[in-house]
């Protein structure tokens, strides 16, 4: 990044006075400083900088290589802190200015690029994959993300692992959106052979004895939403595969499965832990950062002097709002699919001063160099602008709770469309039917989800009245559940309603039914009465409710409002329960950019942008009018990997076009 008061090359001049002999007794100091907090030579394993400063404690041993190795390949950046901090030392403060200057050296080693080679009165050569670029050498990377939900990270680290260079902006001081929310499950079915056969692995559903294929699971989506059918086949293709691969890469069991509402068959898998959105985002996240020390070097030469470790196969930039995109930046750099592009963006640097106990936010531009840049920000369904994308939309959903995050804005929306991406189905935005009110705070805009798993596993809706009580198929498409909600809203009086559990189904949710009763958002119910009493509702008529249901289950078919699957019967009316109440929320866009099945953006001309990629709920096209519950982590990961396979199969061939010129 740059800003109004230096530059790259003005630190690594300040970094290299008093040339060759000045540069080896500065990395002579910080080798002094790294041997003072290596985990060798403090054995208390205490907090280092005393008088309650920090704050670093030892330095791992994976620490201590990485500061010796950029101390004595004469990082610039790395010598500008050791001259600092050694100089500015006494004998009573040296722990704590080898503490800070530790601190520093890292974040800077692990957050910004290397920079630009200096000199030592002899040239000092890089061999990272770079391009020259208005006269200089500028780090190009395979992949900018921006954004740093699932489906970024994904595409991250298909790319790292195949041994590309990746850079990621992520507007929030953390990683993983909305995707972090999602509880319910990732939709996958199995393979068919080529012949039609299916295949030995097909799931078998305990209920009607159906067994599950691509084609089914295609039809299932298209039924829903009547999407485009492209993209549903790219979903329903690569779903299972994206299974076998997190299993496989994040180390992660999906071994339990449910049947969601839309689904004709039981193909939502999740893992023991239950909160399979917030388990896959930490566990990619984990992994895709310990990229963050390892360099690369474009052509494998060996390299010699400074700043020659080659590009970082990782950089991660968060609290940076992307802000413009620039395709194929420029003349003369045209290597296939949309020659080297860059990225320009906001960051907010936040520096805390410990004496004035105050913070002070600078703001800094800067600009990425890249391949190919994904956009993968996610959704628009907490912009709350009055021309934003949602209201300007979808100006009848004013007033509706969301359950997503601040930062939904529909970002990269405007990013793609002003290098000319075309949008699709924008006015198709999906009310969830059961977002949790918190009693204690009954008209917060933002509400908790009220994960879908819950109907999965057989919970009820009820109405909050004295009269009878069900009113809708729990397991039918959303928006065919929310309709109803609004008839029976009218009906009633009452704009919230009941999802009720038995116990068995409470212990079938698991982890779900066990984090909203922490959070207070479920509670336990000894008997039929109490939850009538709470509810509001009539005893009599809940008992004949929930006896009429026990029927319908045992006599199969469907029952009362078209219901099919009755998981977890018969109730026992006498027994303990577990309910909530839930109001419809604004949950997911389905509208977004327009791409195609190979994640390419298609331009409002119909042609594919090059060099500009998208997956996730940034892009439209694939739920059309309604998204089934669980196939939005599964895009996530198919289009994610889509995206990083394109990636690595196109970098090959700049790696010889560049070895050519």
């Amino acid at each position: 990044p740059s800003s109004s008061s230096s530059s790259s090359s003005s630190s690594s001049q300040y970094a290299l006075q008093g040339g060759y002999a000045g540069a080896v007794s500065a990395a002579d100091a910080a080798v002094a400083m790294i041997a003072q907090l290596s985990s060798g030579n403090n054995k208390k394993d205490e907090p280092i900088g005393g008088g309650g400063g920090r704050e670093v404690k030892k330095l791992t041993q994976d620490e201590e290589d990485l500061l010796l190795d950029s101390a004595l390949g004469f990082d610039p950046r790395v010598l500008i802190l050791a001259r600092h901090y050694s100089s500015s030392s006494s004998p009573s403060s040296s722990s704590s200015s080898s503490s800070s200057f530790a601190r520093h050296a890292l974040r800077v080693i692990r957050n910004l690029p290397p920079p630009i080679a200096a000199t030592f009165g002899s040239a000092a050569s890089t061999t990272s994959p770079r391009r020259p670029v208005g006269g200089k050498e500028e780090i190009v990377y395979d992949l900018i993300v921006v954004g740093g939900g699932l489906t970024g990270l994904t595409a991250a680290l298909t790319v790292l692992d195949g041994g590309g260079s990746v850079a990621i902006v992520e507007k929030e001081p953390f990683l993983g959106g909305n995707s972090a929310w999602a509880s319910s499950g990732v939709n996958a079915a199995p393979p068919q052979y080529d012949d039609g056969e299916e295949a030995e692995s097909s799931s078998q559903n305990e209920d009607n004895g159906s067994v599950d294929s691509i084609a089914r699971f295609a039809r299932d989506t298209l039924k829903s939403g009547n999407g485009d059918e492209g993209l549903v086949a790219a979903l329903a293709s690569g779903s299972m595969s994206a299974v076998k691969w997190m299993e496989k890469r994040l180390d992660i069991e999906l071994d339990k499965v449910a049947q969601l509402g839309g689904h004709s068959v039981a193909r939502t898998r999740r893992s023991k832990g239950g909160m399979i959105g917030q388990e896959l985002v930490t566990r990619i996240a984990r992994i895709v950062k310990t990229f963050a020390a390892d360099f690369k070097n474009g052509d494998g030469a060996a390299a010699a002097g400074a700043g020659n470790r080659g590009v970082p196969l990782f950089r991660l930039l968060t609290r940076a709002t992307a802000t413009r995109i620039v395709l194929g930046e420029a003349e003369d750099a045209s290597p296939p699919l949309g020659g080297v592009n860059i990225l320009h963006y906001s960051l907010a640097d936040k520096t805390r001063k410990k004496q004035a106990n105050s913070t002070t936010t600078t703001t800094i531009q800067g600009t990425l160099k890249g391949r190919y840049i994904a956009v993968t920000t996610g959704g628009y369904a907490n912009d709350r602008r009055s021309h934003g994308l949602l209201y300007s939309n979808r100006p009848d959903l004013q007033g509706f709770p969301t359950t997503n995050g601040r930062w939904a804005t529909g970002d990269g929306i405007g990013l793609a469309t002003a290098v000319g991406a075309d949008t699709v189905d924008m006015q198709q935005v999906q009310v969830h039917p059961t977002a949790f009110v918190d009693l204690d705070h009954p008209t917060a805009a933002r509400k908790t989800l009220c994960a879908e798993l819950l109907r999965g596993v057989g919970g009820i809706l009820l109405k909050r009245t004295y009269t009878t009580n069900r009113f809708v198929d729990e397991l039918a498409p959303r928006d065919e559940i929310v309709a109803r909600m609004k008839s029976a809203a009218a009906e009633s009086g009452s704009p919230s309603f009941v999802i009720l559990l038995s116990e068995a189904m409470s212990q079938a949710a698991g982890k779900h039914a066990e984090h909203y009763l922490k959070k207070a958002l479920l509670r336990r119910f000894e008997s039929i009465e109490d939850v009538a009493t709470w509810g509001n509702m009539s005893t009599a008529a809940l008992k004949q409710t929930l006896t009429e249901y026990n029927r319908h289950a045992a006599a199969g078919g469907a029952g009362p409002h078209g219901k099919r699957f009755f998981h977890n019967t018969p109730i026992d009316t006498e027994g303990g329960f577990v309910g909530g109440v839930v109001v419809p929320a604004i949950h997911y866009t389905m509208g977004g950019l327009r791409i195609a099945p190979n994640a390419s953006v298609i331009a409002k001309s119909g042609a594919e942008i090059k060099g500009l990629l998208a997956g996730g709920e940034v892009t439209g096209g694939m739920h059309g009018k309604n998204r089934l519950g669980g196939n939005a982590l599964t895009e996530c990961v198919v289009f994610g990997r889509t995206i990083g396979q394109r990636v690595l199969q196109e970098k090959d061939e700049w790696r010889k076009e560049e070895e050519e010129e």
